[in-house]
């Protein structure tokens, strides 16, 4: 297969796809519920990765193993407008020779305990990742995973 890469900073459809394809069979890297990648204009590409699982634990777990796989990590919450749940997520990217793509990954975890009572619908937060190794040892007989780089 030949990829053509762009002169520009931001990755083609195509390139994206190869970008993702070759992280996730570099790293071992949780099942994942659905991965989503959008080219907004050409070079321009975006990919979302959802996890599964709904338990704050679970999420964070997740969120951790791809952060240990990545140079630079952006977490944080959100609470849709709904309030039920909160959704937690890393910001980074994947580059490649000549292109890079916007890497979101995120979970919605279920609030029915009231963790994030402070966050009001539609408000949006940073988390560290030493608040998400809390979380994911929260789990009954987890352990925390491997610190991110």
């Amino acid at each position: 297969m030949t990829i053509t890469t762009s002169t520009t900073s931001g990755a083609s459809f195509l390139h994206a796809a190869h970008l993702l394809a070759a992280h996730l069979a570099e790293h071992p890297l949780p099942p994942s519920a659905s991965l989503e990648l959008r080219t907004r204009r050409p070079a321009d590409s975006k990919l979302t990765v959802q996890l599964r699982g709904t338990t704050r634990a679970e999420i964070a777990a997740g969120l951790l193993s791809w952060a240990s796989t990545l140079s630079v990590v952006t977490a944080g919450a959100w609470r849709p407008p709904e309030g039920r749940w909160v959704h937690l997520s890393l910001a980074s990217s994947l580059t490649g020779p000549g292109a890079t793509a916007e890497l979101d990954v995120f979970g919605g975890a279920d609030d029915h305990h009231g963790w994030f009572a402070d966050l009001e619908p539609g408000q949006r937060r940073t988390v560290s990742l030493d608040q998400l190794r809390t979380w994911a040892a929260s789990q009954p007989g987890a352990h925390a995973p491997e610190q991110p780089r």
